[in-house]
């Protein structure tokens, strides 16, 4: 009842003083001692969204699923918060209109996430932010304060390229999630591989990279360019060759593509959902073909689906690990401006539609940074050749620090996921990198 008295006090004290539009941010009222108070920055969220007082009095009086968190924090890290039970007695868990609200008042606090004056450098989603009690995020210093006293924060309404932020990965699968959100540990990295393939008993050496600058465009809305270059060249033994032991080397892969990300966040009361819209040109100097595709998808970010949905704990309740069920929906058309020296069977226009599914385990013990992703994608052709296209795809990485930035990846294909992409069966491993 203490802790609910002071969210009270302070919804008081921050509605009198912001009496702001939703999108306003004041680094004075939500910050403490140089770092963000979350109690205060989910009171402002609450209150410029204009959510009724019953959210805050029902998660004062009732537990906490996520630790000892304040009543305002729980409000906002609980998904479908309107939907819990009001109780044999008492006021309503929520008033009429409070769950739009409070999916509005989300997306305000993911925003300010994203805000360049506040330290936070590892990118963390604001569902992380609120459900955990370490992340701390710093504040700007009194002089940019003041400045901020004296001019809100508005939204951004041209793309500003001084807010743009780098990403490095090694595909563009999950480019849109930022660095340190529940996401970004299952995401591919840039790497130097060596492998070998049993499928034509060969040796490889492989580099593969995708780099995209991040430019905020509006609330919800960014831009990410990028850029990509992978190479896989194999030396193979020359079964023909005299003497027996003379091998043949060859490069089997030299694509350079570039691209744009268009990412559209939504957040509503059943979580966040991303719409992907991915123009790109890529160019195979292998066989000389040129292809300009158009990619879509679409990406929930659900309590069940896309974030961690099931925490293995040991003996005395510490997590051990968490499981995250993945799952998006995907679609492609292509056109092979130039075909080079592929067949013409194989360069013609296509469009497909279907999907990708898996699960990545995470390691939640300090001294055990490791992930596993198994993913498999499939997608149907509605015209062009092949007809459809599948890959299995297995990744255990092992992070040489805490934010999983660095590390060494052992991973498994098998299939094909692109058309300027050759099926293959190998096991692979190498030094990997992401941002």
């Amino acid at each position: 009842m203490r802790r609910w008295l002071r969210s009270t006090a302070l919804v008081t004290a921050i509605a009198l003083s912001s009496g702001e539009a939703l999108a306003a941010i004041d680094p004075a009222i939500i910050c403490n001692d140089g770092v963000v108070d979350k109690e205060r920055l989910a009171i402002l969220a609450l209150s410029n969204a204009q959510v009724s007082f019953y959210p805050l009095y029902w998660a004062g009086r009732n537990g906490d699923p996520f630790g000892q968190l304040p009543a305002a924090v729980r409000v906002l890290a609980i998904s479908k918060f309107c939907d819990l039970p009001a109780g044999a007695a008492g006021p309503p868990v929520c008033d009429k209109g409070d769950a739009d609200k409070l999916a509005q008042a989300r997306n305000y606090f993911d925003e300010l996430l994203g805000d360049p004056r506040f330290g936070n450098p590892t990118g963390v989603e604001a569902a992380a932010y609120l459900r955990s009690t370490n992340i701390r995020i710093t504040c700007p210093s009194a002089a940019v304060i003041a400045a901020a006293a004296a001019e809100a924060l508005t939204p951004i309404k041209q793309p500003d390229i001084s807010k743009a932020t780098l990403r490095v990965r090694g595909s563009t699968d999950g480019l849109q999630f930022r660095r340190g959100s529940s996401q970004f540990a299952g995401l591919d990295k840039a790497t130097v591989t060596f492998g070998d393939d049993r499928k034509d008993a060969k040796k490889t050496f492989q580099v593969t990279a995708i780099i995209g600058l991040t430019v905020p465009v509006s609330t919800g809305f960014e831009a990410v360019p990028y850029i990509g270059y992978s190479i896989d060249k194999s030396t193979k033994k020359d079964d023909l060759a005299t003497p027996a032991d003379e091998t043949v080397k060859t490069v089997n892969k030299d694509t350079l593509r570039t691209g744009l990300l268009l990412n559209y966040r939504m957040a509503t009361t059943g979580g966040t959902h991303y719409f992907l819209f991915r123009p790109e040109y890529a160019a195979n100097r292998k066989d000389r073909s040129e292809l300009v595709s158009a990619n879509f998808a679409y990406v929930p970010v659900l309590d069940w689906l896309n974030d961690y949905a099931v925490s293995i704990r040991g003996s005395n309740q510490l997590p051990l690990f968490s499981i995250m069920p993945r799952g998006e929906l995907r679609g492609t058309y292509g056109h092979f401006g130039k075909a080079g020296t592929r067949l013409a069977v194989d360069s013609v226009d296509f469009l497909r539609v279907g999907g990708q599914v898996g699960a990545t385990l995470s390691s939640d013990i300090d001294w055990l940074p490791i992930d596993l992703t198994i993913t498999e994608s499939y997608l149907y052709g509605l015209s062009g050749n092949p007809e459809d296209l599948s890959q299995l795809k297995f990744v255990l990485s092992a992070s040489f620090d805490a934010k999983k930035y660095f590390g060494v990846d052992i991973g498994y294909t098998r299939g094909r996921a692109e058309d300027l992409l050759e099926r293959s069966n190998e096991w692979t491993i190498g030094f990997g990198a992401k941002f």
